[in-house]
């Protein structure tokens, strides 16, 4: 059986399959990541080339432990397959370690006992990028002086950060900030009301409550409309802000910022409309996505800290 470098935890840096061929993961300037080899127990695994890149093979119980105390992914359910694999007897643990080199081009081979490459694994290496978000709740007015939520469903704005980091920071190495999570008052909206994002009026009063400490402001609705279209979410990445609706999926906040992150150039402005990338269900930028995964080519789409 030929070796072959396998993912240790889904959506979480690594792709199996990368546009050049094989496979490729994200790895955290001074930070680290996993991987498994499979087939491959006497192959010697290392740098291709003489970068600041450790790779150290992890044995024995440290592996499981290695796994738990992993910060991602969160929950014990999604880490459990990764210690189902290793439980088979096949597999070789391997954490990577990145200092301060940064950008593509990096490799990782397994080379048998006759200095043959058997296999290789590309790496990105990303220096960290913070992203400030604010999650304002919106309230209307009721029509009798007082105020009501424009949204049903509680706001926990800590947790949609998380959860939007929990698919941005293993894999693109992006870490969004909370700001302002206090709600706003939208008069342009009624109770009940679908908030058009190409309604100007409505834009205006968005723009006008939008945190102008972060870069980009979640307003959060009942309905997201982008003209005859309802939506889980919407955004103007221009302007800067996103309306959520209240039926969004756990990945529909971390969907519209992949929209924000795509269209800002190096300097961090905008630049253009960033689009929809990808048909499988498990893609994050689909068309509708309400997938997880950022595939390894389009990774330096939203942070471009590989290069130097």
């Amino acid at each position: 059986m030929s070796a072959e470098f396998k993912e240790v935890f889904a959506n979480c840096g690594f792709d199996p399959s990368t546009p050049t061929g094989g496979p490729g993961i994200v790895i955290p300037q001074n930070g680290a990541g996993f991987v498994m080899l499979d087939g491959g127990k006497d192959l010697k695994v290392a740098p291709a080339m003489n970068v600041k890149l450790r790779v150290d093979e992890i044995k024995g119980d440290q592996r499981y432990e290695s796994i738990a105390n992993a910060p991602y992914p969160r929950s014990a359910a999604a880490k459990a397959p990764a210690v189902t694999l290793l439980k088979a007897g096949t597999m070789r643990l391997f954490k990577i370690s990145a200092d301060k080199h940064l950008g593509l081009g990096v490799k990782i081979e397994a080379v048998n006992p006759k200095k043959s490459v058997e296999v290789t694994l590309k790496v990105i290496i990303l220096k960290e990028k913070p992203v400030k978000i604010a999650i304002r709740p919106v309230q209307v007015p009721d029509g009798k002086g007082g105020l009501v939520n424009s949204h049903a469903n509680p706001i926990d704005a800590k947790a949609l950060r998380d959860e939007m980091n929990s698919i941005w920071t293993p894999q693109a190495n992006v870490v969004f900030e909370l700001s302002k999570t206090d709600p706003v008052t939208i008069t342009q909206l009624q109770p009940g009301q679908d908030a058009d994002i190409t309604n100007e009026a409505l834009k205006a009063a968005f723009i006008a409550k939008k945190d102008p400490d972060a870069s980009l402001t979640f307003f959060m609705v009942k309905r997201a409309v982008n003209k005859d279209s309802k939506d889980l979410g919407v955004i103007n990445s221009e302007a800067g802000f996103s309306l959520i609706s209240d039926d969004r999926s756990d990945s529909t906040m971390a969907h519209e910022a992949g929209h924000f992150l795509g269209s800002l150039s190096e300097s961090g402005k905008f630049s253009m409309r960033y689009g929809h990338q990808g048909k499988d269900a498990n893609l994050l930028m689909r068309d509708g996505g309400a997938g997880r995964k950022i595939p390894y080519e389009i990774v330096t789409d939203f942070n471009k800290g590989y290069r130097a």
